[in-house]
């Protein structure tokens, strides 16, 4: 399977729970990401690396000297998650599988009832996800994500 994909198999993530992918805007034309949001038919969202600086994380960011030097910020996939999912905890920290980083972080609707239970989202520089476990319903959906 694809780096996103095993990622989401190891953590019981359900691949419909996914809401947003999110990255660096230097990655806005990367056709792998580009591709991998047309899959999952969700938007592909990108920040400049002054805005993705910005991001707090309850637990600290996982930093490479190396991505800095490139791209002016030591942390893209971790950061991008909580900039898209607009919060500070992360659900799964930076895992790096066959030169693809992930992490994700859980977006919860404003109202959560078991007809709108709480939606995990990966935004980050490659996905999003919903935990199989996580809640009482066995398939929780993104309440943004259009299901076909």
């Amino acid at each position: 399977p694809v780096p996103v994909e095993e990622v989401l198999e190891v953590n019981g993530i359900f691949r419909e729970s996914i809401c947003k992918i999110a990255s660096i805007d230097l990655k806005k034309d990367e056709t792998g990401i580009l591709e991998l949001a047309e899959s999952y038919q969700v938007p592909f969202l990108t920040y400049p690396a002054e805005e993705l600086k910005k991001a707090v994380c309850e637990d600290g960011f996982a930093e490479s000297a190396f991505v800095e030097s490139v791209t002016g910020v030591g942390n893209i996939c971790e950061r991008s998650a909580l900039l898209a999912a607009g919060v500070q905890k992360l659900l799964i920290p930076k895992t790096a599988r066959n030169g693809v980083t992930v992490a994700t972080a859980v977006v919860i609707p404003a109202v959560s009832t078991s007809r709108n239970p709480p939606a995990i989202s990966s935004p980050c520089s490659v996905f999003g996800k919903i935990l199989r476990s996580s809640f009482s319903s066995p398939l929780m959906r993104c309440p943004t994500r259009r299901m076909g």
